[in-house]
């Protein structure tokens, strides 16, 4: 099927501070969604109402560029990148390497239910209300907010923290090497374990990451 692709230009002034929009949005079957995300703050992750997948990129500096928003039959691309001007430096007082200065982009996501989503970044704090699906994460730093599982969740983060609900349907395959896993404010050891029957899963791999799980009553 032949992928349908409308862009939507939005640029909104004020006396401060200027703010750009851009949404696109693309018709597609493609079963697997490929996210690359380069220097921009915030990610969220949301299910699409359609068969639309749809992107907004809300960019405080105009520094966030869309390269890439493209499908074939199977899988689909989307790739955003922002590009800093760096005029002071900012340094880690532990390590003493620069640090990228904040870019101010954050991209909004919608998706179709039932596709396999894979997100690769470097440093991106990431929001997910539930996918239902499989929503697989692979970054070196950021905090991670999963606020339902509702399919199948593997995060690979090097460090930063976690904060996931889970119920009591969830299967939990957790494992921070120097971390923290704190369930219901309770430390738990690595690795942690729960087995349960059924498509929610959450799956965790970090060095240095906390992993804050709070459990609830499926509603």
């Amino acid at each position: 099927m032949r992928a349908f692709i409308s862009i939507v230009f939005l640029l909104i002034g004020t006396s401060l501070i200027a703010q750009q929009k851009v949404m696109r949005t693309i018709q597609s079957d493609a079963t697997d969604i490929y996210i690359s995300i380069e220097g921009i703050d915030n990610l969220k992750i949301q299910e699409s109402e359609d068969n639309n997948i749809k992107m907004t990129l809300l960019d405080m500096n105009e520094l966030g560029v869309i390269e890439s928003f493209s499908c074939e039959d199977k899988s689909c691309v989307l790739k955003v990148r922002a590009v800093i001007k760096q005029t002071h430096a900012i340094n880690d007082k532990i390590h003493q390497f620069p640090l990228a200065p904040p870019s101010n982009v954050t991209a909004i996501v919608k998706i179709p239910k039932h596709k396999k989503v894979t997100i690769e970044g470097a440093m991106v704090d990431i929001q997910s209300k539930g996918y239902e699906g499989v929503l697989k994460v692979s970054v070196d730093k950021g905090n991670i907010e999963i606020q339902k599982i509702k399919g199948e969740v593997l995060l690979d983060v090097f460090s930063g923290v976690i904060h996931a609900k889970v119920s009591k349907e969830t299967a939990l395959d957790v494992q921070t090497r120097k971390g923290r896993i704190i369930l219901d404010k309770k430390r738990m050891k690595s690795p942690y374990k729960k087995n349960e029957k059924g498509k929610k899963k959450l799956v965790v791999r970090s060095i240095n990451a906390n992993v804050v799980l709070t459990s609830k009553k499926t509603t």
